[in-house]
């Protein structure tokens, strides 16, 4: 009853739409004449000696051109800054060529609802994309356009060798969209028949150009919440179901978002699937809700640590970092440092900081002033045990968190400037910290269920331990016929080679199995070179028996062919080697210096450009003359920060960050102190801190020489004629308070 009801339904308005409107073709053939009509001085072309033709760009776009037949008119923009060829007409078909900018087609007293575009065989770019509408259909000649728009606006994606294009219009007046369509607000929704009214009166497969907003209520899940792409397919009727409309891959954050029953109002683009199915398109979503019946009323409970107000004492550390405020009298502290992990717990629920990362200029923190914990580098980690955490709202400073911060379960589903939500299911949740992140507390939301680690179960494999082709295969099938969401590294052997890599398109087509033979495989389809690069002429070919690991999306191709996406994936290793051209470590070829023979500034500030962000793996030397300093150097802590350049004038400078006394030992009261001018010779870890701070990594380095004194057992004094020298080599006539030689033997003056 419900089919024989839609196919009435559509049936009358095929018939009142077939005859309400007459339509109108125009047809640019500019293969015969009609390219004149752009009004360009002449054609482009190739010089062809031959024939005594001269090279011409005389048909070049060198700036927008519009050609005008029957009330439509079709504009050519010129090319993109930098392109690397002009839009053009040219001497022979197809005589419309272009390789960027934008097709703007124009019909200001009607409604354009249909495109075809006619080119040389595959000179089109499928990634060209209109404004409004969609194509909905191509061969390797022709490509359609449908909508209902008086203007279209098509970016070209690339090579585009155009015939002719044919212009469908309708009799209406024309506009954005469909015109005076009431498509229904959030306040003043449609009903589902209303809706059902505008989506049948589509063509086939295509949307309409606004949102819609509709009201019903839900009658039936018809495709189960995804918890991979976090949709959900459903009914809606106004009437309990007699009349519905299809809500296809609608946004929804959890399993019970929507459930039979719930009244909703959905926001999203209506389109006519194939012809006969009115619906709702992918990613629409719910702006109104009203539970239903059939929603979970279990308890949830929430687990507040509030760190600027009490709760950061319970990470047990032995009190706050701060700097010195000499006005207060409040010296430096590091008593707030993490040093290792120190974990918090409260309610059965705990959060574990851990120290930051090996090189990392700040340490983690609880600091004297809000937001209290302070992380730079390293892991957040939430867990309760007996639970399942649902929620995790973390409130920060305004600006202070870094969206590359990235849990290992669940994600982050919004975000502002003070404020991001993760959401998920699972006992822990492991956050690593991208950079400078102030959190002032933390919400945890857990339900009334044992835990477990949730979504967490899914290997993704890394490049340390990549999966095997055997568990990449089940992956791949578990994940289906669309491409995952997450990268996956996977290692073997490629055992068949369909395209090698070509500068052309660079990218490679293999196969690859656990030992390189025939057999069970999955394929790396058009994958890229290292670093998620082209390949290029000159960078290493593959061969069967190459050992590979490739990351990126994996799918069940047509439910039967495991793989890795389209130019979604690239190669991580190739026998080892993991960059195009060098070897694993960077640094390898680096002239690395010695205390004899060690680098400049500007030599220094280039190695720590190639070492990159995390600190080398070997020590560097480095002379230059200090131009300013930031922290002498103390007992307290035992080292100095400051900055070197060639000459001691600054300008193009290096950073000696924390950096420890001669013979790599803390400085002491009574050992010299540095100044502006000095010349120093540094050894230790170099890194390109956050990429833009070439330096010594922070205490990873130490003096190896100050003004060329190197230390104690260095110095060059006579054992037997009484004299007294300080730690520099210098005769002195007094020995006041500090570190002193005399007959060969040190001693210290209080």
């Amino acid at each position: 009853m419900k089919h024989l009801l839609r196919y009435s339904l559509m049936c009358v308005l095929s018939i009142l739409w077939g005859t309400a409107f007459a339509q109108t073709e125009v047809k640019f053939d500019f293969d015969n004449g009609d390219a004149a009509l752009f009004g360009l001085p002449g054609v482009s072309c190739n010089a062809d000696e031959a024939n005594g033709i001269a090279e011409s760009h005389d048909g070049d776009f060198t700036q927008d051109a519009t050609a005008t037949k029957d009330g439509v008119s079709i504009t050519v923009s010129a090319a993109e800054e930098g392109a690397k060829n002009a839009n053009r007409i040219w001497n022979k078909s197809a005589v419309l060529r272009m390789y960027s900018g934008s097709l703007t087609i124009e019909a200001p007293g009607h409604k354009i609802t249909k495109l075809v575009i006619n080119y040389s065989k595959d000179k089109w770019q499928a990634d060209s994309k209109p404004d409004v509408g969609a194509f909905i259909s191509s061969t390797n000649q022709t490509t359609i356009w449908s909508g209902s728009s008086s203007k279209v606006v098509i970016k070209i994606a690339g090579n585009s060798q155009m015939k002719d294009i044919t212009v469908t219009l309708d009799g209406e007046s024309g506009g954005q969209g469909s015109g005076d369509t009431n498509y229904g607000t959030a306040e003043a929704p449609l009903t589902v028949a209303e809706a059902l009214t505008i989506a049948t009166a589509l063509d086939a497969d295509v949307s309409t150009s606004e949102d819609v907003f509709t009201k019903g209520v839900v009658t039936e899940i018809t495709t189960a919440w995804s918890s991979q792409y976090k949709n959900v397919s459903f009914n809606i009727s106004n009437d309990g179901g007699t009349i519905n409309l299809a809500v296809f891959r609608c946004k929804a954050e959890t399993e019970d978002y929507v459930l039979v029953g719930d009244e909703v109002i959905i926001k999203g683009k209506l389109k006519n699937y194939k012809g006969n199915t009115p619906e709702y398109d992918a990613g629409c979503e719910i702006v109104s809700l009203v539970p239903g019946d059939g929603h979970d009323t279990t308890p949830h409970t929430d687990v507040k640590f509030d760190f600027d107000n009490g709760d950061a004492a319970l990470f047990g550390l032995p009190g706050v970092s701060c700097n010195a405020d000499e006005a207060n009298g409040i010296p430096e502290s590091h008593d707030g440092d993490f040093t290792q992990d120190a974990t918090a717990t409260k309610d059965g629920v705990s959060i574990t900081v851990s120290a930051a990362e090996e090189g990392a200029k700040n340490a983690n923190r609880i600091w004297n002033k809000s937001a209290v914990l302070r992380m730079y580098s390293g892991w957040l980690t939430i867990e309760a045990p007996e639970r399942t955490i649902t929620k995790v709202v973390i409130n920060y400073s305004k600006g202070k968190w870094q969206e590359d911060s990235k849990p290992d379960v669940g994600e982050f589903t919004s975000s502002t400037d003070q404020t991001t939500i993760w959401e998920g299911s699972s006992s822990k949740i492991v956050i690593k910290i991208a950079g400078n992140s102030q959190i002032t507390d933390i919400t945890v939301t857990l339900d009334g269920e044992s835990g477990g680690q949730g979504s967490g179960d899914t290997n993704y494999g890394t490049a340390e331990a990549p999966l095997t082709v055997a568990e990449a295969i089940a992956a791949a099938i578990a994940n289906g016929d669309t491409a995952s969401k997450e990268d996956y590294y996977v290692k073997g052997k490629i055992c068949s080679i369909k395209y090698e890599y070509s500068a052309q398109y660079g990218t490679a087509t293999y196969n690859i199995s656990e030992d390189g033979s025939e057999g069970t495989e999955f394929m790396v389809y058009s994958s890229y070179y290292f670093d998620n690069k082209s390949w290029q002429e000159g960078d290493t070919q593959i061969k069967v028996g190459d050992e590979v690991i490739v990351c990126g999306k994996i799918i069940n191709y047509n439910g039967n062919t495991p793989e890795f996406a389209s130019k979604q994936n690239y190669l991580i290793s190739l026998n080892g080697k993991t960059s195009s051209g060098t070897s694993e470590d960077p640094e390898a070829a680096l002239n690395h210096g010695t205390a004899d023979a060690p680098l400049t500034v500007a030599e220094a500030i280039a190695a720590a450009e190639v070492v990159g962000t995390k600190a080398s793996t070997g020590d560097f030397y480095v002379k230059g003359k200090i131009c300013s300093i930031k922290y002498e150097y103390s007992a307290e802590y035992g080292t100095a920060t400051y900055n070197i350049s060639e000459d001691g004038s600054e300008g193009t400078e290096f950073t000696v960050y924390s950096s420890y006394y001669l013979d790599n030992k803390k400085w002491q009261e009574g050992d010299n102190q540095i100044a502006v001018g000095d010349e120093v010779i540094v050894c230790g870890k170099i890194i390109n801190y956050n990429g833009n701070t070439p330096e010594f990594a922070s205490k990873q380095n130490y003096l190896v020489a100050l003004n060329k004194a190197t230390g104690i057992q260095n110095v060059k004094i006579s054992k037997a004629n009484g004299a007294i020298y300080n730690l520099a080599g210098q005769q002195v006539e007094k020995a006041t308070k500090g570190i002193y030689i005399q007959n060969g033997k040190k001693f210290i003056v209080k």
